[in-house]
Order: C-alpha cells, then sequence, then structure tokens
C-alpha cells in the first residue's frame, strides 16, 4: 500500500540517520583494519565522520529559529542511501523477477520454505550494491585522499636513512631531467 512504502521510506530515512550518528562514535566502525582479530582500533577519523556546522538558508531559519546545524557528512551520506534503498532498491527485485520469469522458475532455491533461496531474500541488494560502490566512490572516498605531502611524510618515515638518500637522488635525477 501506499501507506506502507511512505511509512517504510520515513522510517528507513530516520533510522540510517540515526544508525549513522551512533555508529560513528565507535572507531571499530570508522577505522581501517588489515587483520581479522579483536586488538583495539585507533585512528584519526576522516573528515567524513567529524562535526561539521552547516548553516541554513535565511528564509528557512528565519521559520524555525535555527541558523545552524552541527552533523557529521557520513549521517548526510546515510540518508542518501535510505533513499536511494526505499525508492530504487525494490526494482532489483522487479529485476530478479523477470530473470525468474525468464528462466521458468518460482524461486532461485528451496533453503527457506515459502520465501525461495536465499537469492530471493537479497534481490534487492542487485541494484543497492551497484548504488553503494559508485556512490562511495564518487563522494564518500574523497574524503580520505592525502595531499603530496602527507604521503611523502609517511613513506618517508617508515623508511631508513640509506632508503632516504636513495630517493633523494632519483628525486633529483627526475627533476633536472624534466
Amino acid at each position: 500500500t501506499w501507506e506502507g512504502f511512505i511509512g517504510a521510506t520515513i522510517s528507513t530515512i530516520i533510522i540510517g540517520f540515526v544508525m549513522a550518528t551512533i555508529l560513528s562514535n565507535y572507531q571499530y566502525m570508522i577505522c581501517p583494519k588489515k587483520t581479522f582479530d579483536f586488538s583495539a582500533v585507533s585512528c584519526e577519523p576522516s573528515k567524513a565522520f567529524q562535526n561539521v556546522n552547516y548553516h541554513i538558508p535565511q528564509k528557512i531559519a528565519n521559520i524555525i529559529q535555527i541558523h545552524t546545524i552541527t552533523a557529521k557528512p557520513i549521517q548526510f551520506h546515510a540518508v542518501s542511501f535510505a533513499i536511494f534503498a526505499s525508492f530504487i532498491g525494490p526494482f532489483g527485485g522487479f529485476f530478479a523477477s523477470g530473470i525468474k520469469r525468464a528462466l521458468k522458475k518460482k524461486d532461485f532455491g528451496d533453503i527457506i520454505p515459502g520465501h525461495g533461496g536465499v537469492t530471493d531474500r537479497f534481490d534487492c541488494q542487485i541494484l543497492m550494491s551497484a548504488f553503494v560502490f559508485f556512490y562511495c566512490q564518487s563522494f564518500v572516498f574523497h574524503y580520505s585522499q592525502i595531499g603530496v605531502e602527507e604521503m611523502i611524510n609517511l613513506i618517508i618515515t617508515k623508511m631508513t636513512v640509506a632508503e632516504q638518500m636513495q630517493v633523494q637522488q632519483i628525486l633529483g635525477k627526475l627533476i633536472k631531467g624534466s
């Protein structure tokens, strides 16, 4: 029903915003890990997880009597995911149903009686996973890009003095050659 669709959309947006708010406060959720263990993690949070002051347009601010809000960019990314999941996600299910009809199958499996296979439960994820990948590549991961100076500091601090001298010689040759 339309009521269910609208209610689910609003709930998904609210839950997405709230969960992003809660989870972004935990180092385990925001720090990259390269190993699978339960050791403590700690990192400097990327800009996506740091509070930013946003100025509300003057006309709206005058009505609601609030001129700035403080939020983390990840909260707005979560809202974008929630909106996409609510409006476009179901089309992944329609797409999967079309594939099943073309193959003259009722379900992709029978592991869950009356509900089909595991693929039938996750068919909406077909479009959602592609959206999340491209969205993150375009809007989220740019927060973690580092500049030339940070990259050189990161590389040089891990090198021995001999390796640093070798890099200096190579860079000197490259600069003279250009």
